[in-house]
């Protein structure tokens, strides 16, 4: 099966109808904390960071303590010159600049922000060379 065709596939599977087969591996997948399935948003987000080759982060805010999580993966992933780039707003106030200065020191993240009022979004999306491509949707 071509690339374009799984992609597309599991584009499907993920947005519109889940009867359709496709390749889980492409699949957008909507994150949750889930205790019973062991499931933890974290350990996804670093896991898809860990294998990346490029990764885009849209979120409603960040955090020093969101970012303290993350902190060992971005510095591996800036050790190994993957880029990356981050969206953010300043939706209600409850980003950190502290945060937000921590990420502009390092070289492979490109940080913007967002002065619309109403931008609550988030989206991960990580890119791997062997064309495997995952976009989180993140519920907190």
């Amino acid at each position: 099966m071509d690339i374009q065709k799984a992609l597309s596939q599991s584009i499907q599977t993920g947005f519109i109808d889940q009867m359709i087969q496709s390749d889980k591996s492409y699949r957008p997948e909507l994150l949750t904390n889930d205790y019973k399935q062991g499931k933890k948003i974290l350990s996804t987000i670093t896991r898809e960071l860990e294998t990346c080759d490029e990764f885009w982060f849209s979120v409603a805010f960040v955090t020093t303590s969101g970012l303290a999580t993350l902190m060992n993966t971005l510095l591996e992933l800036e050790k190994n010159n993957v880029k990356g780039k981050i969206l953010a707003s300043q939706y209600l106030n409850f980003t950190h600049p502290e945060a937000l200065k921590r990420i502009k020191q390092f070289r492979n993240i490109d940080l913007r922000i967002a002065t619309e009022e109403h931008f609550i979004q988030k989206v991960i999306y990580s890119r791997r060379k062997v064309f495997t491509t995952s976009l989180l949707e993140v519920v907190i």
